[in-house]
């Protein structure tokens, strides 16, 4: 997992999962509420081409023990929303850490500005509720 001077890299398959980290109360009825899915700063990832569900539950003192991962794949982001009249380009953007290569964000950048914005409340909705409906366990929860 550790970056080793290895650069970013930003070729992403479409079909390459996505790994996030949830507790049991972001799951309802068998669905992802979206609710551990936040745009105040990019959401953080694991990608799959550099590690394995397990890695994002990794941390020294196991505070992410009893947390589940679940998955989405890139292909299954909404690349420009609104999709009728789009404002915001949305994508993975590999953003390796010294202690997690894997590491990636989920990025959302307004069309006509540079570097990652906060998504509008409507456009955050459509992003829960999109990713939410694809979204896997891939690791249950046991909190």
């Amino acid at each position: 997992m550790k970056r080793n001077g290895r650069p970013e890299d930003p070729v992403f398959e479409g079909s390459e999962k996505l790994f996030r980290r949830y507790k049991s109360e972001h799951i309802v009825g068998g669905s992802f509420t979206g609710v551990g899915l936040s745009f105040k700063n990019a959401p953080s990832v694991n990608r799959e081409k550099y590690s394995e569900p397990k890695d994002v539950l990794f941390s020294e003192s196991d505070e992410f023990a009893n947390w589940g991962v679940v998955s989405f794949r890139v292909q299954e982001i909404p690349p420009r929303l609104p999709p009728d009249n789009p404002r915001y380009n949305v994508s993975p953007r590999h953003t390796p850490l010294e202690d997690n290569y894997a590491h990636t964000e989920v990025h959302c950048e307004g069309i006509s500005a540079a570097g990652y914005v906060e998504p509008a409340s409507a456009i955050r909705k459509i992003l829960r509720t999109t990713l939410g409906q694809r979204i896997r366990v891939e690791i249950e929860s046991r909190m």
